[in-house]
């Protein structure tokens, strides 16, 4: 399946090679890649985190991500980079609007990433509170809602 993805690129020089290697995959996939991040099925916000403002700096990209996500112009929030390698269980629960990470070790796997990221939404799961699932080399969060019955 083809995905419209946008990419946030981040932080230092590498960050920028990094997200261009990951966009050549996404190409290679056959993904579309985009521009600007409206409409687009993901938006891969890759981070720096070596300092605490560029780790301020990913969050604020983030949450303008989420904002879009919010207004239906996004659908899907997916951060790599050296912030999600150093904080990636503090990202996981303090930014509910992600929906998956993607570490620095694991760009080559950002294809693959993104068809989860995407077919995750599918999976259905009968219990009463949230839950975090490791697919593959990356975290997904999958919602799981209780089961309502008529």
């Amino acid at each position: 399946m083809s995905y419209n993805v946008s990419f946030i690129s981040l932080g230092c020089a590498k960050n920028q090679v990094n997200c261009e290697q990951m966009m050549a995959l996404c190409a290679e996939a056959g993904y579309s890649i985009q521009a600007q991040p409206e409409g687009c099925d993901v938006v891969v916000v890759n981070t720096c985190g070596f300092l605490a403002s560029a780790c301020e700096e990913a969050i604020e990209n983030i949450l303008e991500m989420a904002e879009l996500k919010k207004a239906g112009q996004v659908k899907k929030i997916l951060v790599t980079g050296c912030m999600t390698q150093r904080y990636k269980e503090d990202i996981f629960h303090e930014l509910p609007e992600v929906d998956g990470l993607l570490g620095t070790g694991s760009y080559g796997d950002i294809a693959t990433a993104i068809a989860e990221v995407m077919e995750i939404t599918v999976l259905i799961i009968f219990v009463l509170s949230p839950r975090e699932i490791n697919v593959s080399s990356f975290l997904v969060r999958v919602t799981i809602a209780p089961l309502s019955v008529r």
